[in-house]
Order: C-alpha cells, then structure tokens, then sequence
C-alpha cells in the first residue's frame, strides 16, 4: 500500500508494507524534520512585479510549511503571496521596498479572499482553509504597566488597564475611555478619563474628565463630571457695516462676554449710540428690552433708559472710540441680563455703565452688534465675544 500525506502539513504517512528497511530514515526527513518545520521554520520570500505562490510539497521541504515568512524586495506593481487553502496561521514580516503607498501585497489563497500586509510591519494572519484574515483588531494591554514610546497609532478596540504611560505621540482616531493617561503629546477625537495628566499639549474635540493636568489642552468642548464647561471664544471682527452678528458655536450657552477694541461709528451723532441686541431661533429682537445706561464724565453725567437694545453708551460722536467690555449672563427660562463697563475716548473721557433684562421665546442663538440708527456704518476698532456654557 503506497505511502499517504496529512492534509494539512503534508507529512508523509507510511502505507502497509512500504519501505521496508528505510522506514526510520523515511520518518526522520518526510516527517519529524518537517514537524520542526511547521513548528518554527523562518523562510525568506523574494517578491517584486508578479504573484508569488509558496511551494507546498507533500513529504519535502517546503515554503508554505513555514510559520514564520519574511518578505523581501523592491515592490514595483501591487501583487499577492498565495499560500494553499488548510488552515493555519503566518507571521509575517514586510521587509519590502515599496513604490509609492499604492503598490500592495495581499496574502491569499487561490480561491478565497485575502488581506493586505502592511510595510514594515511584523503582522500575523489566520487562514481558514478559504480566506485569510488579520489577527489585530483587537489588542488588549493589561498585565502591569505599559510604557509606548515613539509614534503609535491605534486603530480598532483597544483595552489599557492598569497604568499606560505614553513617553511620545500618541494618535487615536476614535474615543478613547481610560482610567488614567499621562503623556507628552495626545491627539484624540474624543477622551474620557479619570485622570489625564499632559505634559504637553492635548489636542482634542471633546474632553470629558474628572481632572486635567496639561501645559495645554486644545479642545472643542470641555466636560467636567458629566457637565460641559467653557469657554469658546469667537473670531475677532473689524466691523464696516452697520451691525455685525456672533452666531453661538452651540447649544446650552449660558454667559457671553462681549469685547470692544476702539469701536468706532462714522457718522454718528450724540442721539446714536452703539447697542447689543440678542436672538433666538427666530432672529434677532428689537424690542422687549428694560435697563438704563448712564455716562459718567468729568464736567458732565447723564442717564436714559432703552427698550430697543442693550445700549452700551448714553451719548457718542463719530470720533468717540469704545473700549471695554459688556456681560450676558443666562437668569433663566431664556432670559438674559446685561451688565455694560465702557469707557469712551472723545473730546472728554467717558465712564459708560449700563444694566438691563430681555427675555427670548426660545435658547439664544445671536448676538449682534448695532447702532441705535441702525445705518451708521462701524468705521474703526474690533469686536469680539467669548462663550460660556456649563458649570
């Protein structure tokens, strides 16, 4: 009876009969050296413009035996390394030089799918007998400490337990939830943690901790125990229109701060003074407003209610330049309280105190910057706000 080979490592198997007085040699070289094979051969492929299949021999060396395949050469087209359809798994390790990004390998079988090997990396794959697959989208780094240094890049779930230290640049391109993160440099789209200590700078979209300690942290939005804390500052504007509008970067605005730089209306006259006006959903009102403004000078004061907006300034020329800054801050059920500190450089230097209410019909959305006339252009100076949101 002919000698038979085992399906998926191709060792032979010795027939009734077969052989005879050359059975132990046969043993030794068609099956427990290739045992050894199997088990820990390294085996370096050559690969460059066309496929690459390993050899698979039954009862002799081989190349697809070998769990360990080294890749090597100068990638000058995409191309696969097509190994035989048993199951098994492969490390491999892409020595290869590539091209440009465009030229790949893919490691498959003859008929089923396959999966791409990235440059310069050690990775492991499972074959099924039909398609192959990679062994990385799950890592889990929870023995003890781990300290990752130079530039990592974490894709898919990735679990850190215990302390994770980061000594370089660390990217993670999704949420990342830890318990306590300490590293140079963090680029995160999302972090949430106990504990984030920085010593650098952290870049992120939203952060919701307990504590921060960084040098610097550069954030869209900020969480505190499951509140959002502010502030967003807005886009400094030289205006040269007749009003400008702060659109709020979100939802929840609870405070708004806004600032004057030697803002400036040509044209205006002592009756035409600059205001701030606020809206919702439904725009910007212009009525509804209860408070009182008053100059305080050195030879003259004066004071004058206003229903129309904010007004920041009882009287004004359009030389008169205004510094300082005004406060919104949220009462409740969409009211909004006022409280001005200006001061005004004209002929004489000015004190502008001002304090007010408005109630909207719905959350505020717009801020907007205006004259009482509504048609006197701003001419000089800038004007910014800072929004505040949270506890």
């Amino acid at each position: 009876m002919a000698s038979t080979y085992t399906s998926i490592t191709r060792l032979e198997k010795q027939g009734d009969g077969e052989n005879p007085n050359t059975w132990g040699l046969r043993l030794n070289q068609n099956a427990l050296d290739l045992v050894d094979q199997a088990l820990g051969q390294y085996t370096s492929i050559s690969v460059s413009s066309v496929n690459v299949t390993l050899t698979a021999n039954n009862g002799a060396a081989d190349q697809a035996r070998s769990p360990f395949i080294e890749l090597i050469g100068a990638i000058t087209t995409s191309l696969n390394v097509v190994i035989p359809n048993v199951g098994k798994s492969y490390v491999v390790n892409d020595k290869t030089t590539r091209a440009d990004a465009s030229k790949t390998i893919t490691l498959k079988t003859a008929s089923g799918s396959g999966t791409l090997v990235k440059p310069s990396r050690i990775s492991q794959f499972i074959c099924d007998s039909v398609s192959v697959h990679p062994v990385e989208a799950y890592t889990s780094v929870a023995q003890g400490a781990a300290i990752l240094a130079g530039n990592n890049t974490f894709t898919g779930t990735n679990i850190f337990s215990n302390t994770t230290a980061f000594t370089s640049a660390v990217s993670f391109p999704t949420s990342i939830s830890v318990t306590e993160l300490r590293a140079a440099n963090v680029s995160v789209t999302e972090l949430r943690a106990a504990n984030v200590s920085v010593t650098g700078k952290a870049y992120v979209s939203v952060v919701e901790t307990v504590n921060v300690s960084a040098s610097t942290v550069y954030a869209t939005e900020f969480y505190r125990n499951g509140f959002a804390i502010g502030p967003i500052e807005g886009s400094q504007l030289t205006p040269t229109t007749a009003s400008v509008d702060f659109t709020a970067p979100r939802t929840g605005i609870t405070g708004v701060t806004v600032m004057f730089d030697n803002l400036s209306a040509n044209g205006a006259s002592a009756g035409d003074v600059v205001m701030v006006q606020i809206g919702d959903a439904g725009g910007v009102e212009t009525t509804g407003y209860e408070g009182w403004v008053a100059r305080i000078g050195a030879t003259a004061s004066a004071y004058s209610a206003f229903s129309t907006g904010y007004e920041i300034s009882q009287s004004q020329t359009d030389t008169t330049e205004l510094v300082g800054t005004i406060t919104l801050s949220h009462v409740g059920s969409n009211t909004w309280s006022e409280a001005g500190n200006i001061s005004s450089s004209a002929s004489t230097h000015n004190m502008q105190l001002s304090a007010g209410v408005k109630s909207l019909s719905a959350e505020l959305t717009t801020v907007r910057i205006t004259t009482l006339n509504g048609t006197i252009l701003f001419d000089a100076g800038t004007v910014n706000v800072i929004w505040h949101f949270g506890s």
